[in-house]
């Protein structure tokens, strides 16, 4: 799995992700333990769920042959969910006593080896750290006419990129300014697709991170079922034409009775 990051360094994205409340990343409130292994590095923490705390298992699987093994081990047993994180184009065939019941990609860009496509460098890109309603409705107009619904940015967390094209708001993302993550990924009004616009903001992504010191930027995204609908295929194949240095896949997978 070639993820490139140091063990303290995926703790702290990890545990800046979680404010985003996904399935295998909530509310982080303490890590309970480590487990490093040559196959494996298995994360067990304590999440609040609904204000109650709750322990949940997250696995990086370095060798997918010994994913039978490793669901075997004792300490699994305990668990009814487990989130396995592996390489997203390594085929990973399960035990028939286990079930995938929700799916999200993560992709990592390393600067020291990044291969993102030509921008469109008629696209300005306007940076903020501080915003009003006026770009907030700007915000909300990109993001309708690309998923459907509006998420607002998290003060003090995102530093809000806004893409222009002849003076018009046509995409946005939020640079994490903590763990150097797009939060809710690259957003384009479909009028405007396939114009090297979302490949501009990554750009700006890439020089933000190296400002802040980062030698990475990531995006997550969430699939609305398992395998993926024509929505998440079109926004994978986005992000994969970029040329990620990591292509990441999560499953949270159920043990069977």
């Amino acid at each position: 799995m070639n993820l490139s990051l140091t063990l303290p360094e995926f703790l702290k994205w990890y545990q800046e992700l979680s404010k985003l409340k996904i399935f295998w990343a909530k509310h982080f409130s303490r890590l309970l333990e480590v487990c490093e292994r040559n196959s494996y590095l298995m994360l067990r923490v304590e999440w609040l769920v609904r204000g109650k705390p709750r322990e949940g298992l997250l696995v990086a699987l370095r060798d997918p042959s010994q994913l039978t093994s490793l669901l075997e081990e004792p300490l699994l047993s305990h668990y009814e969910l487990i989130h396995l994180l592996v390489d997203e184009e390594v085929p990973l065939p399960l035990p028939p006593y286990c079930a995938v019941n929700a799916h999200s990609i993560l992709y990592f860009w390393h600067l020291d080896q990044l291969h993102l496509l030509e921008p469109n460098r008629q696209v300005d890109v306007e940076l903020h750290e501080d915003w009003n309603s006026s770009v907030e409705e700007q915000l909300r107009r990109v993001q309708k006419q690309s998923w459907g619904f509006y998420i607002s940015p998290r003060a003090g967390d995102h530093l809000v990129l806004l893409a222009k094209l002849n003076g018009e708001v046509v995409g946005s993302a939020y640079f994490n300014v903590n763990n150097a993550n797009l939060d809710y990924g690259v957003h384009v009004v479909r009028s405007h697709w396939r114009k090297r616009i979302g490949t501009r903001l990554l750009h700006e992504a890439a020089q933000q991170a190296r400002i802040r010191g980062f030698s990475f930027f990531s995006v997550v995204r969430i699939l609305r079922r398992v395998g993926g609908i024509s929505s998440d295929k079109r926004a994978l194949s986005f992000y994969k034409a970029n040329n990620p240095s990591a292509k990441l896949k999560v499953l949270r997978v159920l043990l069977k009775p």
